[in-house]
């Protein structure tokens, strides 16, 4: 190569790094110098209210009842609008002191819904998620409080996917008003008190907190799908060169008969 074709391709280079240059500077003024993180906002819902039974009174005194019940729920990724988690089931727990003088229909208050974000390249399932729940007690609609002198001993949600028990911090508050909106986890939560008929409490909130993995119960995957219509196929396929034999078997044998 001669020292002109150099030189040439030397100048061709400066060139395309002052082009590059240029084209960085007036992306970095138009603020689109990198590609915008988009953050993803999941959302959770859940029943509202949920009947937990009749806790039948025992007059001479408190008594202690466990109250497991059933939990649905459903999770949708907000920002695409899909459903990823169609309703599943899991087991919430409470212990409950009651007076014990009188029946007590308990209810489960649940959030609307629950929101969380998920920054960019994060990993969702590792990211917490606080379950809000208040016992109540009352008809549907129009709850209220628990009896006066109940009190919430202990609470908590197993996981649907591993099982594992998840203990709530249990919380009072005076009045629906002071139901919490966001958590430390959650970015925000709704609440629908339109069941209620006593809106002053006090009322007990159980929070529990688990990884959001938890919630994020696996569906068939597609491979299963295949692998599973692979093999209807080749039953099919067996079942249909069994028959075929089994009629070529009977058409020989009335072919000898003659």
């Amino acid at each position: 190569m001669s020292v002109h074709e150099r030189l040439h391709l030397i100048w061709l280079a400066i060139q395309t790094l002052c082009f590059s240059k240029a084209i960085t500077c007036t992306m970095l003024l138009l603020g689109i110098s990198q590609p915008a993180k988009c953050d993803t906002k999941y959302e959770i819902e859940l029943p509202g209210a949920e009947s937990k039974g009749v806790i039948p009174g025992q007059p001479g005194g408190p008594q202690i009842v466990q109250t497991p019940s059933d939990m649905p729920f459903t999770v949708k990724n907000k920002t695409t609008g899909k459903v990823i988690v169609s309703i599943v089931h899991t087991t919430n727990d409470e212990v409950i002191q009651v007076p014990g003088t009188a029946d007590v229909e308990q209810w489960n208050y649940y959030p609307e819904t629950i929101e969380i974000t998920i920054p960019d390249g994060a990993d969702p399932s590792q990211a917490p998620i606080d379950i809000f729940d208040l016992p109540t007690a009352g008809g549907y609609p129009g709850l209220g409080p628990l009896p006066s002198g109940s009190k919430l001993m202990s609470a908590g949600v197993f996981g649907p996917v591993t099982g594992q028990f998840y203990p709530a911090t249990i919380l009072t508050i005076n009045d629906l008003s002071d139901l919490p909106t966001s958590s430390s986890n959650d970015s925000l939560i709704t609440w629908d008190t339109s069941v209620f008929g006593q809106t002053s409490g006090p009322f007990f909130i159980a929070r529990t907190t688990m990884p959001f993995g938890e919630l994020l119960v696996p569906e068939p995957s597609s491979s299963s799908l295949v692998t599973a219509g692979l093999f209807g196929l080749a039953f099919a396929w067996r079942l249909r060169i069994d028959r075929a034999e089994g009629s070529r078997r009977s058409r020989d044998s009335w072919q000898l008969r003659r």
